[in-house]
């Protein structure tokens, strides 16, 4: 850790590396985001990417996002499987080249990451009994944590467009229940780009911030490549969640926000500690069609 007694964590999502968007294609933004940080933000402590490094979860797609990621000048790199990346972990590609446990934690202090992937290849996302009851007895057995979900997808009505069914998290009254009965600070997740930015992407609800990091790359209309560094001091009860402008190598101030957390940061001197999950989540989620996960 560059200081030990505080974190810069960089979250970003959606770099769609294969799919080319303004004349360039995401790895090129992605490596032009790196590129920015490495050069004006130089002391991030790790990286967690949110989902999507790859569009058409192809291997030499996912290689490329390896390729940035051992190029870069950020030593730990955590990852999301996204639903443009999910079908890769039926095929194996996934596991090979990412190289990240599909289903983890991630322990630094009392910072507790708890990662909820997507589990099919389909805008809509599903939450799955399986998941939500390893996510409950880990959040359980960490009473005195702060405690981050670092997601692709979000629930139903909280950040912009959420509110279009085929963006959401289902079944959303499980999603909700969830919610209102663990204890969660902080939402992070990507999936939803499709114009600029607006406040909205940044929202509160059941007592929890949600903020959407997409999008790494100019995929779907964004225009520009932005992302966000996550500031934590040791004794702090509050995280400064920092908006990057990666064209134009800036921090964007209003589209910002502090996060009350629910107690001070302690963080450890050791850094992060992963821990994978060996869940047993059964294939036949990835196979429900859409239009009866939002019936859900």
């Amino acid at each position: 850790m560059s200081n030990p007694r505080t974190r810069k964590i960089w979250f970003f999502a959606d770099p769609h590396i294969g799919h080319e968007s303004d004349g360039r294609d995401g790895g090129d933004w992605l490596a032009m985001d790196v590129a920015d940080l490495r050069d004006n933000v130089p002391d991030i402590d790790y990286a967690v990417c949110l989902g999507d490094m790859s569009h058409a979860y192809k291997p030499e797609q996912l290689q490329g996002y390896a390729d940035i990621r051992a190029g870069s000048h950020i030593a730990r790199w955590f990852e999301v499987c996204g639903n443009h990346d999910f079908r890769s972990t039926r095929t194996g590609d996934y596991q090979r080249i990412v190289r990240c446990p599909r289903y983890w934690t991630l322990r630094d202090g009392n910072v507790l990451m708890i990662d909820l992937p997507a589990e099919r290849g389909n805008a809509a996302g599903l939450f799955v009994p399986e998941v939500q009851a390893w996510l409950r007895r880990e959040i359980a057995a960490a009473p005195d944590c702060i405690v981050i979900v670092c997601a692709h997808q979000f629930p139903c009505l909280t950040v912009e467009r959420t509110e279009r069914p085929e963006r959401g998290l289902y079944p959303s009254a499980d999603v909700e229940r969830f919610i209102r009965d663990v204890r969660i600070d902080l939402w992070w997740g990507g999936h939803i780009h499709s114009g600029p930015r607006t406040a909205n992407h940044i929202a509160r609800k059941w007592g929890v911030t949600f903020i959407n990091a997409a999008s790494a790359s100019h995929s779907y209309n964004t225009q520009r490549c932005e992302s966000f560094v996550l500031e934590l001091a040791d004794g702090s009860d509050r995280a400064e969640a920092r908006c990057r402008d990666h064209d134009n190598a800036r921090f964007l101030p209003e589209q910002s926000t502090t996060v009350e957390l629910s107690r001070p940061v302690k963080l450890s001197d050791a850094g992060p500690v992963l821990t994978p999950a060996d869940l047993d989540v059964p294939e036949r989620y990835s196979r429900i069609d859409d239009e009866v996960v939002m019936q859900f």
